[in-house]
């Protein structure tokens, strides 16, 4: 079993696009996003701008840019990807994507999901002997293919009730619910990695002077656990973020979460601590089950009138 890391996290978030037009209202040298309170300045501007649809494969930058201090690199953080400039690289691939997919798959966390060998909606990838298939395969030829995406480091497998497949820099999220044309969904996947590299949660807040008056309309509610894979009995601690709207952090939110073992047992606890100023709040939980198979763990978050939820899970290995 190939692990890649210790925890996985489960973030569906669909964006619309309502908020776009608002945000193009910029200059050509950066653009300022109302929706997080970020902006996107030269290169990487240059970079987000290149592909036909930015918040589809990238979303909203969720960070300034800032110089990572274990690489040197300037870095700046997007929901669904990470960007990193590489001054010494040629004039137009100094921006890099961080394959955040592959830092982020872990092995044997999914069920396959069985592909006929001889599908010919499918195209098979020699280098890494996986399949693309069906959506999938028209979504990845369709949005940039491997120059985008990277190569696929899984297949298709079945993770909280979904079809998802790993490529090098994406996750890709099949949505039955929503409308044609828009059922595969990207992994916020630099949302995901910005919490996993223990990034500071303060590059998250709106930049100084940004108009962050509109109060708490809605909450999004993030969780993952901290071991992604387990043996059969043991102590899980889940990480849980909330956030308003606009992705900012929300305090004093109360959580509960329900943990529902492979055989169907489920156990209700009340997380003692509300969200900090961070908007963050963790609780571990003792577990034990008679059957292997995935463990999910739904959260339900209170504030206010406002109500969110989420489904996050991990495997019971052995």
């Amino acid at each position: 079993m190939r692990l890649h890391i210790s925890a996985l996290v489960f973030i569906v978030l669909t964006i619309g696009g309502l908020g776009w037009q608002k945000s193009l209202a910029q200059s050509d040298q950066e653009q300022y996003f109302d929706e997080t309170g970020h902006r996107v300045t030269g290169e990487f501007l240059n970079a987000y701008k290149n592909v036909s649809n930015p918040l589809l494969l990238y979303g909203y930058p969720i960070t300034d840019a800032y110089q990572d201090p274990t690489t040197n690199n300037l870095v700046q953080y997007f929901q669904k990807a990470r960007f990193e400039l590489y001054p010494e690289a040629p004039i137009g691939q100094r921006v890099q994507l961080a394959p955040l997919g592959y830092y982020l798959y872990v092995s044997g966390q999914g069920q396959p999901l069985r592909i006929t060998d001889s599908s010919p909606a499918c195209q098979t990838f020699l280098e890494s002997g996986f399949k693309v298939c069906y959506a999938f395969l028209a979504f990845f030829i369709g949005n940039g293919g491997e120059a985008q995406f990277g190569q696929p480091v899984s297949n298709t497998e079945i993770q909280n009730n979904y079809m998802v497949q790993y490529f090098e820099r994406a996750r890709f999220e099949w949505h039955p619910e929503l409308r044609t044309g828009q059922r595969v969904v990207l992994s916020n996947l630099g949302t995901q990695y910005f919490y996993f590299h223990g990034e500071n949660p303060a590059r998250l807040l709106p930049e100084p002077g940004s108009d962050t008056n509109a109060g708490v309309l809605s909450l999004r509610a993030h969780a993952f656990p901290l071991k992604a894979v387990t043996g059969a009995q043991g102590h899980q601690t889940v990480n849980i973020i909330i956030q308003d709207q606009r992705f900012l952090p929300v305090s004093d939110a109360t959580v509960s979460i329900v943990v529902r073992m492979p055989s169907g047992q489920e156990t209700r606890y009340i997380v003692p601590t509300p969200t900090n100023s961070q908007g963050i709040t963790h609780y571990e939980f003792p577990f034990s089950s008679n059957a292997i198979g995935v463990a999910e763990i739904q959260i339900s978050v209170l504030h206010g009138n406002l109500k969110g939820q989420t489904v996050t899970s991990f495997r019971i290995w052995w």
